[in-house]
């Protein structure tokens, strides 16, 4: 077994040394476009660097659309790094002492480009789930009885796609 490990290392090393001798190179990047859809839903979030402008996202959700941005000065996404990916998630509704509607979307670490086989990939698609959650705020008289967070899960097919910026 040791032997043909050995053996397999030493012709992909020798595979990817001619795809370079060829002119193919390693070349890789991360998606900073996601567009999902799924039934009654539609999500496209948009990942900028910090020196332009601002990150968005927009979701349509059973006819209701909804956006939010991120900038220098304000921040309605929050991007929580987790074992399954990213979780991204905006508010939907806010009722001060009663409730906040977030909705999140998982996304995944992905990586597209061209590796040393001279195989492209500019683009990427998976599946997803986006998450609607009430988070019910104790904060109310009578008291709230039962689970704070309520969670409902709707699944999603996801492109990432890279595009560049200026």
């Amino acid at each position: 077994m040791k032997l043909k490990l050995i053996t397999l290392s030493a012709a992909l090393l020798a595979f990817g040394g001619a795809a370079q001798a060829l002119g193919v190179t390693n070349k890789s990047y991360v998606p900073n476009t996601y567009n999902c859809t799924g039934d009654n839903v539609k999500l496209s979030y948009l990942v900028k660097p910090s020196h332009v402008v601002q990150s968005s996202l927009s979701l349509t959700l059973d006819g209701k659309n909804y956006s939010a941005t991120n900038s220098t000065t304000l921040a309605e996404i929050d991007s929580l790094a987790t074992p399954l990916g990213y979780l991204v998630t905006i508010s939907t509704e806010i009722l001060p002492d009663a409730f906040v509607n977030k909705a999140s979307v998982i996304i995944p670490d992905i990586t597209l480009g061209t590796n040393a086989m001279g195989v492209t990939t500019s683009s990427f698609t998976f599946p997803s789930q986006l998450i609607l959650t009430t988070v019910n705020t104790p904060f109310i008289v009578p008291p709230y009885i039962g689970p704070v967070e309520v969670n409902s899960f709707l699944n999603l097919e996801c492109k990432a796609t890279f595009v560049p910026y200026p």
